[in-house]
């Protein structure tokens, strides 16, 4: 244990940015390797299973802890309990859009004809 939990504090600790969080998953991917060491396969290094345990516990929290979404077609109520919509600009957001599009396919061409025929070829 002494070997691996700095290294994978210090992954953990990129992952969230919070020394609180990335010690709690730290004890948690201990915990959850000790109780699944018998699906442990030595054709592969210890570290990568445990590493994995690690970065798949991770996403999990992450992914529980991002905020909640809001639907923009849905009303909602406000502070004095009047049912409030969300209304987003025209569809037309960028007035560019047709010179970007134009910009993107001529930077297109010019990778296209920078490449060999036969990436080209692979492309078409």
């Amino acid at each position: 244990m002494n070997r691996y939990r700095e290294p994978l504090y210090y992954m953990l600790l990129k992952m969230t940015g919070c020394t609180t969080d990335a010690e709690d998953l730290t004890i948690e991917a201990f915990g959850k390797a000790f109780k699944s060491i018998d699906t442990y396969t030595p054709d592969y290094a210890f570290s990568t299973w445990l590493f994995r345990i690690a970065t798949n516990n991770c996403i999990d929290f992450i992914r529980k802890k991002r905020a909640p979404t809001v639907s923009m077609d849905n009303l909602y109520t406000d502070i004095d309990g009047e049912n409030v919509a969300i209304n987003s600009p025209s569809e037309k957001l960028d007035n560019n859009r047709p010179t970007k599009e134009r910009n993107h396919e001529r930077n297109c061409g010019k990778a296209q004809t920078a490449l060999q025929n036969s990436h080209r070829a692979s492309l078409l």
